[in-house]
């Protein structure tokens, strides 16, 4: 199972319609990110970046948060989930 890194978030709600009356617009969505981690000491390990604004951010995050860490593969999780609907079972 892979671990959770989230990301900063800077995204603010808005208001729709006029004089704040109406619906609320939903907050930005940001994709997923998958990243394999290989560490210093050969350990790897897969983690679920959320909110991250693009791939770089997701690997800043990564990079940040993790000590030892001697390369990182992101993706983001749809192209996983492609990934994974391709392998048979």
């Amino acid at each position: 199972m892979p671990h959770q890194a989230t990301a900063r978030s800077s995204h603010a709600g808005r208001k729709g319609g006029k004089g704040g009356v109406g619906l609320e617009s939903q907050p930005e969505v940001r994709p997923e990110f998958m990243a394999a981690i290989r560490f210093q000491n050969g350990r790897r390990e897969l983690y679920r970046i959320r909110n991250a604004q693009d791939a770089q951010d997701a690997r800043q995050v990564v990079l940040d948060q993790l000590n030892a860490v001697a390369s990182v593969l992101v993706m983001p999780c749809s192209a996983v989930s492609r990934s994974a609907a391709a392998v048979p079972r």
